[in-house]
């Protein structure tokens, strides 16, 4: 499955592999972590996790330079109670996207309500979803057709100049 980084979670962290006798770091084993978080809790409503070699060609210091990136992965799994998407090698610019990455926040997109029906025309997959205050932010893995319903408005993933983004569908 090819999967499109549109946007990611709030929570970074490297976890650093180090060799033991040299104490430098070993880059093909350490792996770069992002999860959903508000401000600095990471108060998991649902648990997951998104993973990234830290040996993935072309090598990356930037999370950044993540944005739009096209990935090789075999979507989201389980992992000691926590739902995990591996993005194991990258794929090519011109590859043909299966899925999109997407990060949903209540400051901007609104509230997911997920004993509605919030997914529409197709399927969505959460990764992690935080929830603390009234505030959410929802990582999901998302096909093409899929509309995703909030308290603001109905949003999916739109494709401009080759740049894909979450846009407006309609409003509530």
């Amino acid at each position: 499955m090819i999967v499109q980084c549109v946007s990611f979670g709030g929570h970074w962290y490297l976890h650093k592999v180090f060799d033991p006798e040299t104490n430098a770091l070993i880059r093909r084993k350490s792996r770069f972590m992002n999860t959903s978080a508000i401000g600095n809790k990471y108060e998991h409503k649902i648990k997951g996790f998104v993973r990234v070699n830290a040996a993935a060609r072309p090598y990356f210091d930037d999370p950044k330079d993540l944005l739009q990136a096209k990935y090789v992965t075999e979507g989201v799994t389980r992992y000691r109670e926590t739902n995990r998407l591996i993005l194991s090698s990258r794929a090519a610019n011109d590859a043909q996207v299966d899925r999109f990455l997407v990060c949903i926040r209540s400051s901007k997109e609104g509230l997911i309500r997920f004993d509605s029906e919030w997914r529409v025309g197709g399927k969505a997959r959460i990764v992690s979803s935080s929830f603390f205050r009234n505030k959410q932010e929802t990582l999901l893995l998302m096909e093409p057709n899929v509309m995703i319903r909030t308290t603001l408005a109905t949003w999916r993933i739109m494709c401009k100049n080759q740049t894909s983004f979450l846009g407006l569908a309609d409003v509530q």
